[in-house]
């Protein structure tokens, strides 16, 4: 839908979660956004996804809508910048077979995986992870396909949990995780267990990038997000979008400069709030 090279002068950039933001959180349908996606295509802005999602889902996803901006995965924990992008020359590793150069930050989800199978042990916590599951399993837990779960179980920096346990052993899980210099951010459906890193840092990262290539432009982001591990990214961002998710029990109610709610969940809210944002910009 959206082919385009990146252009110098380029101001504007959106950070933009995908389930239940820019996917609707069950069909995972985003053309209800497309007159939006089209509005920030002809303003010569940057589209970059920032997801829970991993590398090999967001490769799809960036193909999908033809955006050739960088992407942000594994909430922070996978930056991948196009060899073909600006914003390449800032990484010494080489590109991948995708094309794309790949930055890990935090932990390696070898160590994660050894972390909590001792806490496991040594506490007793009932939890579930992606590293249990087959892809079968985790296609009926999530409505993903096989091939789907497949890539989704492609994870290098953070392993999601399913919590079977009480909110009370919740809080000591936490605060051991920390302990080991590890932290617990909570997504629309899973935890996810990762190091000392998350979707803001992620985009501060990016953000120093684009200012270091281009240091005559001044760059104004837009962040949207409906979960708790898009809180830091909404609210440090220069306009923040909060898209009301469904199944939330409690809406998401932040402090912070330029904080907008969208009307509507999923793509249909995006749409209206980056349409009318755009038009004032």
């Amino acid at each position: 839908m959206i082919n385009r090279s990146f252009k110098p002068e380029t101001r504007l950039i959106v950070f933009t979660d995908l389930d239940a933001t820019l996917l609707h959180q069950h069909s995972y349908d985003w053309t209800p956004a497309i007159s939006a996606l089209e509005i920030v295509e002809s303003k010569g802005a940057e589209l970059v996804l920032a997801s829970s999602k991993t590398y090999s889902e967001l490769w799809d996803f960036a193909e999908k809508l033809g955006t050739q901006a960088p992407f942000i995965g594994e909430n922070g924990g996978v930056i991948a910048i196009p060899n073909c992008h600006p914003l390449s020359s800032h990484t010494p590793e080489e590109p991948n077979h995708d094309g794309y150069r790949i930055l890990t930050n935090g932990l390696s989800r070898e160590k994660l995986l050894q972390t909590i199978a001792t806490l496991r042990s040594e506490f007793g916590f009932r939890l579930q992870g992606f590293a249990d599951w087959s892809a079968h399993e985790l296609g009926k837990l999530t409505g993903l396909s096989i091939a789907q779960a497949q890539k989704a179980l492609r994870r290098q920096a953070s392993e999601p949990i399913l919590w079977q346990d009480n909110a009370e052993q919740l809080v000591l899980f936490e605060r051991e995780v920390e302990l080991r210099g590890m932290k617990v951010i909570r997504g629309g459906q899973f935890l996810h267990v990762m190091g000392q890193t998350d979707k803001a840092d992620a985009m501060k990262q990016l953000l120093a990038c684009y200012e270091s290539s281009f240091p005559q432009a001044k760059f104004t982001s837009i962040a949207l997000g409906d979960s708790e591990n898009d809180v830091g990214m909404i609210t440090q961002a220069d306009f923040g979008v909060v898209i009301p998710n469904p199944k939330r029990t409690e809406p998401l109610v932040l402090e912070g400069r330029n904080i907008i709610y969208a009307p509507q969940a999923g793509p249909a809210g995006w749409n209206t709030v980056i349409s009318e944002l755009f038009e004032s910009l």
